[in-house]
C-alpha cells in the first residue's frame, strides 16, 4: 500500500472519539494526515491539561484559603548549607493542619524518623532529603547534595504561595503541556519502533513516518484514561502497565486497519 497524498477524511477535532473504534480513521491517519497527527497530539494534551489544571486550581485556592495560614504560623527558619538542612527548632518538630490530630510536615534532622510510612504526613525534611508523599503509594525522595544555599522562613512561604495564587498555575500550564508533549513524542518513537515489527506480522505496509502518523493517534484512548483516572483521584500501583497495554492495543489495530489489501484478501 502506496503512502498517497490526497484530502483528509476525518476531522481532528473529532479524532478523539473516532480513535477509540473506527477503523477507517486510522486508516486516514496512516495514508493522509502527515504532519497534522504531531497538531493533534499537542491540542489532545492541550485539552486534556486543562480540567487537570482547574482541579489543582480549586484545591490549591481552598488550600491557600483554609489550610495554609495555620501551617505558615509554624514554619521554623530553615537552611540548607552545602547540602546539609538546619532547622532553628527542637526536632522531631511536626507542623499540624487545621485538625490537631493531622500531621503536614515533620522536620527531623535527628535521624530519629527517615520515612513517611505511618501517620497523615505529606512531607518530610531531614538532614539530607526531602521527601514527598504524593499518594499512599507513590514518595518521591529528593536528595540535597546539590543544594550550596537556601533559606525559608513563615514570611517566604507565605509571599510564596501569594505568587502561585495568583498566576503561578496559569503560568506554569504551557510549560507542563510543553513537558507533556516531548515526553509523548519520545514515547511514540518508542512505540513506533516496535510498530515496526508488528506493521510485519500485521501485513502492514505503511512506511515507517506513516506507523508514527499511527502511532501518534493510538495513544489518545491512553491519554484519555489517564486523564479521568487522575480526576476522579484514583490510585493503583503499576498504573503504566494498563496504559502501555492500551496504547499497544489501539497501535496494533490502527495499523491492522492499514492492511495492504491484497495480502489482506488473500488472508482471508
Amino acid at each position: 500500500m502506496s503512502e498517497q497524498v490526497s484530502q483528509r477524511q476525518f476531522s481532528v477535532f473529532l479524532a478523539p472519539f473516532y480513535a477509540f473504534f473506527a477503523r477507517a480513521f486510522y486508516r486516514d491517519v496512516g495514508i493522509h494526515w502527515r504532519g497534522m497527527a504531531y497538531a493533534y497530539l499537542l491540542l489532545l494534551l492541550a485539552v486534556s491539561w486543562i480540567p487537570l489544571s482547574v482541579d489543582v486550581y480549586v484545591q490549591w485556592s481552598g488550600f491557600l484559603a483554609d489550610d495554609a495560614p495555620a501551617i505558615i504560623r509554624q514554619i521554623p527558619s530553615i537552611t540548607i548549607e552545602n547540602g546539609r538542612l538546619y532547622a532553628d527548632v527542637d526536632q522531631p518538630y511536626f507542623i499540624r493542619t487545621t485538625d490537631p490530630d493531622e500531621v503536614f510536615a515533620i522536620i527531623d534532622t535527628t535521624g530519629q524518623i527517615d520515612s513517611l510510612d505511618e501517620g497523615t504526613a505529606r512531607l518530610l525534611l531531614t538532614d539530607s532529603q526531602i521527601i514527598i508523599k504524593k499518594t499512599d503509594t507513590e514518595t518521591r525522595v529528593y536528595d540535597l547534595s546539590g543544594v550550596q544555599e537556601f533559606y525559608l522562613d513563615g514570611s517566604k512561604a507565605q509571599r510564596w504561595l501569594h505568587l502561585a495564587g495568583t498566576g503561578a498555575l496559569i503560568v506554569l500550564y504551557p510549560v507542563v503541556v510543553a513537558g507533556s508533549y516531548g515526553y509523548r513524542l519520545v514515547q511514540v518513537l518508542f512505540y513506533s519502533g516496535m510498530g515496526l515489527l508488528l506493521a510485519r506480522a500485521l501485513g502492514c505496509s505503511l512506511k515507517y513516518a506513516g506507523i508514527v502518523r499511527v502511532a501518534l493517534v493510538a495513544i489518545t484512548p491512553a491519554v484519555v484514561l489517564k486523564t479521568v483516572v487522575e480526576i476522579s483521584g484514583l490510585s493503583f500501583p503499576f498504573a503504566w502497565v494498563l496504559y502501555f497495554a492500551v496504547a499497544m492495543g489501539y497501535l496494533a489495530f490502527g495499523l491492522h486497519a492499514n492492511r495492504d489489501e491484497k495480502e489482506a484478501a488473500a488472508a482471508e
